[in-house]
């Protein structure tokens, strides 16, 4: 009886199976190409930097400083960096801690017949300890910290992306204008010839 339900007891210590993604399901209308080279793969790859396809210095200046003063971009580094420092912090739970302390303390007191008594107290300590991951709870606490980090990228990516489409979409429209307006300048200029 005790044998069983010590292994009751363990048992339900334990952390569950393995993180399995769940499966992403395509709509039915949906057809990739299967035919695509790795010469497509690469160029698709290139894509990261799409808005440099026009060869336009301006966009690409424009692109490269929204990057850089873009407040919510900058908070989205700043949850990167503290999603890397959980991660770190959730990865030294494996291994052992150890810990030293030193103290010193000079007293003067005096005594009832009126001398003055000076003491000296010294202390040191250490610690160490090392918390064994028998159920796997610190390893599942590393795969999430893990997860959090690669969601923070990818976050980040999905902000830069959404900020420079719009500042592309603006910086295009602005041009198609600029040279809608030069077209009916030199129509009127044709005209009032």
């Amino acid at each position: 009886m005790l044998t069983l339900s010590l292994l009751l007891v363990l048992t339900g210590c334990a952390v569950g199976p393995d993180f399995q993604p769940p499966p992403l399901s395509v709509p039915q209308g949906w057809h990739a190409q299967a035919s695509q080279t790795a010469q497509e793969q690469a160029a698709a790859g290139e894509l990261s930097r799409w808005w440099q396809l026009f060869h336009d210095p301006i966009l690409d200046s424009l692109v490269e400083r929204a990057w850089r003063k873009n407040i919510d971009l900058r908070q989205a580094e700043a949850r990167i960096r503290q999603a890397r420092a959980v991660s770190a912090g959730a990865a030294a739970g494996l291994w052992p801690s150890a810990g030293a302390t030193a103290d010193y303390r000079r007293s003067r007191s005096s005594s009832s017949n009126g001398t003055a008594v000076h003491g000296d107290l010294y202390q040191a300590g250490f610690d160490a300890s090392w918390e064994l991951d028998l159920f796997g709870g610190t390893r599942r606490g590393m795969e999430a910290a893990e997860a959090d980090l690669r969601a923070a990228i990818e976050s980040r990516r999905d902000l830069m992306l959404s900020l420079t489409a719009e500042l592309a979409g603006n910086y295009l429209a602005l041009r198609t204008l600029q040279q809608r307006l030069d077209i009916a300048r030199r129509n009127l200029a044709v005209q009032e010839r």
